[in-house]
């Protein structure tokens, strides 16, 4: 990982963040950055920058699709994106690998999901989260999912998550395709 910003002082960082405001490619730079230290400054500038990168996003409709790379760290799940016992997908009987469904059953339930309104299977806090039928919101919260599902099967040494992978990115493509192209005006994530 490059860090551009790694010489600055968490004040630098705080006034380039500020002249650049709107700009959310380099407040997510400036983020990045202050994510890897450890003083309450910087800590609390990451918060305030991460509540105008959610504010510029809700403002454009937009979302950077997310990466399915793993990152090297401590073998502990993912949990920036699910924190409940039992999520929506899986309440629409979402499933991928040996047990699970084809293609063509699997994008009709991820259809469904982005597509009608759902059910209230959690706390309304967490159904929130969903945003409403066919809104950026929904499509970011069910891409988010699986590409966090995809992250932690590939942190799994002791199971063979491998056809689950497969077809949780082959999802992730085709949501892309159907969803995502052509509808917001922000560069495409690798994965």
């Amino acid at each position: 990982m490059t860090r551009p910003h790694i010489q600055q002082l968490t004040n630098e960082l705080k006034a380039l963040a500020k002249a650049n405001w709107a700009d959310r490619d380099i407040l997510k730079g400036i983020a990045a950055e202050l994510e890897l230290r450890k003083r309450q400054r910087a800590k609390n500038l990451q918060k305030e920058i991460a509540e105008r990168i959610s504010q510029l996003e809700k403002e454009t409709g937009s979302f950077e699709w997310p990466s399915t790379d793993v990152e090297e760290g401590d073998g502990s799940l993912d949990s920036g994106v699910f924190r409940h016992s039992s999520g929506l997908l899986r309440y629409m009987d979402y499933k991928v690998g040996v047990n699970g469904y084809v293609a063509r059953d699997r994008r009709e339930i991820l259809e469904r999901t982005y597509e009608q309104t759902l059910p209230k299977v959690n706390s309304p806090s967490y159904m929130a989260e969903w945003g409403t039928p066919s809104s950026s919101q929904r499509l970011q919260k069910m891409a988010d999912s699986i590409a966090s599902f995809v992250r932690n099967a590939k942190r799994q040494s002791y199971n063979d998550m491998s056809m689950a992978v497969d077809e949780w990115e082959s999802d992730l493509a085709y949501l892309k395709k159907r969803y995502y192209d052509g509808c917001y005006d922000f560069p495409w994530p690798r994965t």
